[in-house]
């Protein structure tokens, strides 16, 4: 092709006649041009175009690409299920609760339900001074009802009184949000956020009379003190009461609030505080790290500079922590930052009125403090009062209250921690440690259930589990090498777990591992090609122009992209049946001694020897089950074969002779399984009697 020419005009003088303009040609010896980087998916693929597959992922989340499995529950006492239900509650009279849990909701604030059964309240929404009427509503996925029961609406008190709750799931985006109308006596008109707040308040020194010393008795309050193992709690008058065990009082693991994959992923655990009996004896659980937390500007708040948001509505967004302290009184104060899908900051909103009109980070961005117009502290809920898309991305400055434990020693994000791919991450809580002590540690095991790092040093209270001392010699008592869970061996649950014969107790907090996301079956697939279709020869050089990477695809040289030998390098790739070990009549070294003859002396041959092949995978999802799932390649007899370690023998489990064409699917439900218990898994596919060699080992763990 020869080369192209390019005319310009070089102008020597600007004038309007351009009396001193010469011409010349010159030659272009490079043309750069940007490839194509948009698709457009038709009806009918045109002759001159490239029918593509288009297979997408989603972004990396904590919410999809975290498996999280709660182990809490195994000290009964800690388990969630004895908080659930409004039910669950203690009536009391008089002024003193005891309690083996550091957390308590109280009230004395009760409606009846419509079978005429006396129910407590045990949350407050405070309305604005001067309220008239006020009103509850609530809108579940876009639809607006008005709650039949479960609130009443105290004027005089300036309150609702209430059990509901504002609710989102990011994953099914579900929710279900409550929201306060009605005016005041000047004739405000007002429709903010429910922001449920304890109708019974733990007492600060803001609650006390100056000039008595004693609580006020004018609202309801109590305090609390240790008692033996557990607290008293005293009210403020004599009354009845009604009392519920709070979930706080729970040591819990919660998700990361990092959620996008340039971010951070820290387990969080809930600052709990309870004693119970665990393996005969009267045991303490409790987070003392949590109170070497930076807060600011005084306990337990904390302040997030740069925290996500999550998008629930055009006018509701929602923190990824719950708790938030926004006080405009207090000056705690909440910030959004509004940036496109490109990282642009395109709005910036702020409860500061003083900042109103205020220029951000020098851009042509201002302050605008008009637009949240209400809250919800404990959901983390933020109303606004303008529309926002769900393709840009919010984060916000904002206070909250600390009700957890960042365990900061693990970044659970796999894009940054590599060993969530074939590793699990065990957290852990040892009870009745020193206020000095860490009580939340960590194991690393891998998928043969060996332990291969421990995170617990040497305490004041608890014994060191690291490989080595502090004087870098060889701790005799590690469990690094131990299995983390056996029927056979000697395994750190048996020996330190709670509910084992020992005399450790140890919480099993959470069992944390990676979601492989890379299964096809669980990705956005668009395919338009046409069944056995490739690009017309004759369009061919267009369609590569258009989109060199079209080369290396399936439509441009096949399955692997074309193979380009060099330094004399060729690549075979003869049938495995050809070899007597699989119905042929030649050892491996006769076969590649006959491949290699005809090349030329200096020249390389690559071998690889072709074979029927399936794909494994499997999950467990239901406890005391593994499901397994093999692909379809065609009329073969498929079979399973499972061990438990790699230097053990495997044993065949499965096998499926002739599966009807079409299928798609070969399915097989492991039963014979421990909770627990790792196992490896191959699979393997027979013709005319000859087996071809078995895929790699599946590990996968029995829920």
């Amino acid at each position: 092709m020869p080369s192209p020419d390019l005319t310009l005009e070089i102008i020597l003088e600007a004038n309007s006649a351009y009396s001193e303009g010469e011409s010349m040609d010159l030659p272009v010896s490079i043309h750069i041009h940007k490839r194509l980087e948009q698709f457009r998916y038709l009806s009918s693929v045109y002759a001159d175009a490239a029918p593509i597959s288009c297979l997408r992922n989603n972004s990396v989340s904590s919410l999809r690409n975290l498996l999280i499995v709660n182990k809490a529950h195994t000290v009964l006492a800690n388990s969630p299920l004895l908080f659930e239900g409004e039910t669950r509650h203690d009536r009391i009279v008089g002024t003193a609760y005891s309690s083996a849990y550091a957390d308590i909701v109280a009230t004395r604030e009760v409606f009846t339900d419509s079978k005429g059964k006396t129910r407590p309240l045990f949350y407050r929404h405070a309305l604005p001074d001067g309220v008239v009427e006020a009103s509850l509503t609530t809108r579940s996925s876009g639809n607006k009802q008005v709650p039949g029961e479960g609130y009443v609406v105290d004027i005089e008190a300036q309150s609702i009184f209430t059990n509901h709750r504002n609710y989102f799931d990011p994953d099914s985006h579900t929710y279900k949000l409550f929201f306060v109308s009605g005016s005041t006596d000047t004739g405000e008109v007002f429709n903010t956020l429910l922001n449920p707040v304890p109708a019974v308040k733990e007492a600060t020194w803001e609650d006390i009379d100056l000039t008595t010393g004693a609580l006020v008795e004018t609202y309801p309050l109590f305090t609390k003190t240790p008692s033996g193992r557990g607290y008293t709690f005293y009210f403020n008058k004599g009354d009845m009461w009604f009392v519920r065990l709070h979930d706080k009082g729970l040591i819990q693991p919660r998700r990361p609030r990092g959620n996008r994959p340039d971010s951070p992923w820290f387990l969080r655990i809930t600052n709990g505080d309870m004693s119970a009996v665990v393996n005969d004896k009267v045991r303490h659980y409790r987070v003392p790290e949590y109170n070497t937390q930076p807060f600011i500007p005084y306990k337990p708040v904390l302040f997030g500079t740069r925290e996500d948001l999550l998008f629930v509505n055009r006018r509701i967004l929602q923190a990824t922590r719950k708790n938030l302290s926004i006080n405009l009184d207090k000056g705690l104060h909440l910030d959004i930052q509004v940036e496109d899908s490109e990282g642009n900051l395109i709005k910036y909103y702020s409860t500061d009125v003083a900042r109103q009109d205020e220029r951000v980070f020098g851009l042509e961005v201002f302050v605008e403090t008009d637009k949240i117009a209400s809250w919800d502290n404990p959901g983390g809920f933020i109303q606004l009062s303008t529309d926002v898309l769900p393709g840009w991305n919010y984060y916000a400055r904002y206070y909250y209250e600390a009700d957890d434990l960042e365990y900061t020693l693990v970044n659970l994000n796999p894009l940054t921690n590599k060993r969530l791919q074939d590793h699990i991450f065990v957290f852990y809580c040892v009870p009745d440690v020193n206020d000095a002590d860490r009580a939340i540690h960590h194991l690393v095991v891998d998928y043969d259930g060996v332990i291969v790092e421990a995170s617990q040093n040497l305490g004041l209270a608890h014994p060191n589990l690291q490989l080595r001392n502090l004087d870098d010699s060889f701790n005799a008592n590690t469990v690094v090498g131990m299995r983390y869970f056996s029927e056979t061996e000697d395994n750190f649950i048996s020996t330190y777990a709670a509910g084992f014969p020992n005399d450790k107790g140890y919480l099993i907090l959470a069992e944390v591992c990676g979601v492989d996301t890379s299964v096809v079956e669980n990705q956005i697939d668009v395919d338009v090609r046409r069944p056995g279709g490739v690009i017309a020869p004759s369009y061919f050089a267009n369609a590569i122009q258009a989109n060199a990477r079209i080369l290396q695809s399936k439509l441009g040289y096949g399955e692997q992209g074309q193979v380009v030998p060099e330094v004399n390098v060729v690549v075979l790739e003869p049938p495995l049946t050809l070899l007597e070990d699989y119905g042929g009549l030649l050892t491996q070294d006769q076969a590649e001694i006959l491949l290699r003859k005809q090349m030329n002396v200096a020249g390389y041959a690559v071998i690889n020897w072709v074979y029927p092949k399936t794909l494994l995978t499997g999950t467990s999802l239901t406890v005391g089950q593994i499901n397994l799932v093999m692909t379809w390649e065609g009329t073969y007899t498929y079979r399973i074969y499972r061990r438990l370690t790699s230097s053990d023998v495997w044993t065949q489990v499965f096998e499926s002779i002739s599966p009807v064409e079409g299928v798609g699917t070969v399915l097989f439900t492991d039963t014979d399984v421990t909770s627990g218990q790792s196992y490896q898994y191959a699979a393997s596919l027979i013709q005319n009697g000859v087996e071809f060699p078995m895929t790699d080992p599946l590990v996968i763990s029995a829920r």
